[in-house]
């Protein structure tokens, strides 16, 4: 018979803290009471042990559901100086997760995260053993997500099922395909049109927001899909596909006068100009900030007033492939240490 393997994100238990601290949770309406003196903090780590006591039920109940009850659950944790390793490729790398008083001094390279198990042994629990078959996984140096990807590496054999919300881990697929997910409120079917040898290609062009990567501007995910199924991996794809186009540093004002002069003489609306030209064209007239894909820019061009001068053009092709290495798991960014 196959030995079954459970992996849990601890992205859960970071989840559930947020929500029980959130303005209207119920730690923050405690401790309020706690402040008012209408509740005595005794009381009130009790009452909070007992709600972090309804997660791990809740959380076991689910294995259960699933069909993995009487397993051990290997919980993965992030590490504090998890993101460095990818921060070195990609400085901005789960920026859009740091607060705003941080921000102007970010690097995800140097960035020191705060350890969540630190919550959990605070009310005398132990992170690394929250329930006598939760063993806990933790290395400074890795996210949970990397933890996850070396377990299922060295766990071919085994029948597995990961408990996360971070949907990074389907490309797992590829190396695994009976692998099984769980969002912790239902099971989960990945599907894609696509190998899943090609995840990363695929979310390194269509961005990820969670991560903060911003993929290929005005691309997406239906396009980028389009290119995997055609092409396959990025080398593949032509060129122009990463081109990208911008307003040189002096043409804006240029520019709009041009095009609102253009339509203006030939008696056409700026909604005319929109349809026929794209959307870009009320931009370049309202002076305001845009990106062109090479389809937009050869489109813009067709107009007779509009000159190749004006525009400065920019690959994103070595940047994809930095995104495709930050995304790709297991990740080639350290060195694995086989679990066998």
């Amino acid at each position: 018979m196959t030995e079954k393997l459970v992996l849990l994100d601890g992205g859960f238990f970071v989840s559930r803290m947020a929500k029980h601290w959130a303005p209207k949770g119920r730690f923050t309406r405690w401790m309020r009471k706690v402040e008012r003196k209408k509740m005595n903090y005794a009381h009130f780590l009790n009452k909070v042990r007992r709600t972090v006591f309804q997660d791990l039920n809740y959380i076991q109940m689910r294995i259960n559901q699933a069909g993995y009850g009487g397993c051990d659950v290997q919980v993965c944790w992030d590490g504090s100086n998890g993101r460095n390793h990818r921060g070195k490729l990609y400085p901005n790398y789960k920026a859009n997760r740091v607060p705003a008083k941080y921000i102007e001094t970010y690097s995800a390279e140097d960035y020191t995260n705060r350890d969540i198990r630190e919550d959990y042994n605070s009310l005398n629990l132990d992170a690394m053993k929250l329930r006598k078959n939760f063993i806990g996984h933790y290395n400074p140096k890795l996210e949970a997500d990397d933890l996850i990807a070396d377990f299922v590496a060295d766990h071919l054999d085994h029948d597995i099922i990961i408990f996360t919300q971070d949907s990074d881990l389907h490309q797992l697929l590829a190396l695994h395909p009976t692998l099984k997910f769980h969002n912790f409120t239902e099971s989960v079917e990945p599907i894609i049109n696509f190998n899943f040898d090609y995840y990363p290609d695929w979310k390194a062009m269509a961005g990820d927001a969670s991560d903060n990567i911003p993929g290929i501007p005005n691309l997406g995910p239906k396009k980028a899909t389009e290119l995997i199924i055609n092409y396959g991996k990025l080398e593949n794809i032509p060129v122009e596909v990463f081109n990208n186009y911008r307003l040189a540093e002096g043409f804006r004002t240029h520019a709009s006068e041009v095009l609102k002069t253009y339509r203006e003489d030939n008696e056409k609306s700026e909604g005319w100009a929109k349809r026929k030209y794209g959307v870009v064209w009320s931009q370049i007239e309202n002076r305001e900030p845009f990106t062109l894909n090479e389809n937009q820019y050869q489109k813009l061009l067709a107009a007779e007033s509009v000159e190749d001068v004006w525009f400065l053009k920019e690959s994103y092709f070595d940047t994809i492939k930095h995104y495709r290495e930050i995304i790709a798991l297991p990740s080639q960014l350290y060195v694995r240490n086989s679990k066998d």
